[in-house]
Parts: C-alpha cells; structure tokens; sequence
C-alpha cells in the first residue's frame, strides 16, 4: 500500500492514476509502481521510471537510480512530471 495525503492508496491506484493521465502519450515507456521501497529500485531497475513506496516516502527512480525521494501526497504528480521531462529529453536527444 501506498500512503497518500491522509489516507491509504493501494500500488494499484497509483498507477491507475498514472495510467489514465498519461493515455494519450505515444511513446514508448516502462513505468514501475512498486510498493516496497526497500527491493523497488532494484526490482524494476529495467523500467524507464518507477516510484517504491512507504508510509512515510516515496523514491522515484530512473532505471533503477534514485532521482529524488517525494511526500506521499506527492507521488502522482511528481511521477507526471518525471514522465514529461523523460518524454522531452528524449525528444531532444532524438
């Protein structure tokens, strides 16, 4: 489960959240919502981005790499705005 604001917000949630906020999206992307925060990185260090959560914190990491740890409250729109900024740098890189 997955601490959000003043309650809980299963892994499913989370990403259902980020599933329909990101539907019209056509790039190609691995996104991990794992709610260990302990073994998440690791375990879905193959995914573009993830988020391993706890009751306290959630860790947002890039192919497995810590990119910055965030509130619960947080995770959703932090996650969005790691997708855009990935979606834009690869953009310019291309």
């Amino acid at each position: 489960n997955v601490a959000i604001a003043s309650g809980m917000k299963s892994a499913k949630i989370l990403l259902d959240e980020i599933r329909e906020a990101t539907k019209d999206i056509r790039e190609s992307l691995t996104v991990a919502v794992m709610g260990c925060f302990v073994n998440g990185p690791g375990e879905a260090r193959e995914a573009d981005l993830g988020v391993a959560c706890s009751p306290a914190k959630a860790v947002i990491f890039q192919r497995g790499k810590s990119l910055k740890t965030v509130r619960p409250e947080d995770i959703t729109k932090a996650m969005l705005d790691e997708i855009y900024r990935l979606i834009e740098e690869r953009r310019t890189n291309a």
